[in-house]
């Protein structure tokens, strides 16, 4: 039945998601060709390259916004009634409902970072630009990769949890009759509180990925707090490797349980539809 409920939801959130990515790409064309044709002319391909960069944080913000409202539409709308008396068990349907949207969340993030590249290549006429700064500020180790690839993933599953408990907290009975705005205040605070405990474990748990001075990178059992005011308190010329703290990552994984657990008891206990 999961099978079922997923291939439902991808089929009513791709109406309008991949052509708006494939609009992305277009736009990249035109400026692309325009670059091709007349080099020397920059207002000919600066014009569409900013359009395609538009474009894409458009393609960002349409993306966050249909998934928010097809889940809203579909629990707590008018799909609401006929959603929650379906003979699946709330931790299927809770399912069904977050997986095409953190899997969309990806998708829109990897079309933003095609832009990004786009954009640099259509300025600069060398998408290394990108790749660099990114090798400043993480280096290029595999480590450091599949860190910020994990993150990605993390951060796109986080995003869903926070406004999935979000949306179920404000569509309880005490806070029915005006659950839209209690959706967005809900979330608000949720970000914020998850967003310190972020920085707090970041900070202070003692799990970390070091860079050394080659590029190399590796685990460190130290906390990045520490390795800041070592920093900021030597006298050496040469600077010490950099540490980040991955405590937030292994938080965050912690927390998208604990909102899809909370989530799925309030379906189960709590849950009334307007």
């Amino acid at each position: 039945m999961l099978g079922k409920l997923l291939k439902h939801e991808f089929k009513a959130t791709s109406r309008i998601l991949p052509f708006s990515y494939l609009a992305c790409a277009v736009f990249f064309l035109v400026a692309f060709i325009a670059r091709s044709i007349l080099p020397d002319v920059s207002a000919a391909y600066l014009v569409p390259a900013v359009i395609f960069l538009l474009s894409g944080i458009a393609v960002m913000i349409l993306t966050y916004v249909l998934l928010i409202m097809r889940f809203h539409k579909s629990m707590y709308g008018n799909e609401g009634y006929l959603t929650q008396t379906l003979p699946v068990s709330k931790g299927q349907l809770l399912a069904s409902k977050m997986i095409p949207c953190a899997i969309w969340m990806i998708a829109g993030t990897l079309v933003f970072l095609f832009v990004i590249l786009g954009f640099a290549y259509l300025v600069t006429g060398d998408a290394s630009v990108f790749f660099d700064m990114v090798k400043e500020l993480y280096g290029a180790s595999p480590l450091y990769t599949s860190y910020l690839l994990i993150s990605l993933v993390t951060q796109s599953a986080l995003f869903v949890t926070e406004v999935f408990f979000a949306l179920s907290l404000a569509n309880t009975s005490k806070f029915l009759r005006n659950n839209i705005a209690f959706s967005i205040v809900f979330y608000i605070l949720t970000t914020f509180v998850v967003s310190l405990l972020d920085v707090l474990a970041m900070l202070f748990v003692p799990l970390g990925i070091q860079s050394a001075v080659d590029g190399s990178s590796s685990f460190v059992f130290e906390n990045m707090f520490g390795t800041m005011m070592s920093e900021i308190n030597s006298t050496a010329t040469v600077a010490a490797p950099m540490t980040i703290g991955i405590g937030s990552l292994i938080l965050d994984v912690i927390l998208i349980v604990v909102f899809v657990l909370l989530t799925n008891y309030l379906l189960k206990r709590k849950i009334n539809v307007k």
